[in-house]
């Protein structure tokens, strides 16, 4: 997450008007915890699986928009079903 951030701080020095964070699996998890953590540097969230642990990046503190992904048929629980 550090590392993400990192980047999203770069991007916004050099002139980025807007950042977008994606990712699979891991990457999708990754994603929504960068978000959970800092959102006001984020201005979209598409995550495609991938649910980070609440108890450290509980989604309530998410203000972003987020279009999250996940197979309706899943039933890995915790991770990436879709409840």
């Amino acid at each position: 997450v550090n590392d993400i951030l990192g980047g999203i701080n770069f991007l916004r020095k050099n002139g980025c008007e807007k950042v977008v964070l994606t990712g699979f699996c891991m990457g999708g998890a990754l994603t929504l915890a960068t978000c959970s953590s800092c959102s006001d540097n984020v201005d979209l969230a598409i995550p495609f699986y991938g649910i980070p642990d609440q108890k450290y990046f509980p989604i309530e503190k998410t203000k972003c928009k987020v279009l999250l992904n996940v197979g309706s048929l899943d039933d890995l629980k915790g991770f990436s079903d879709p409840d």
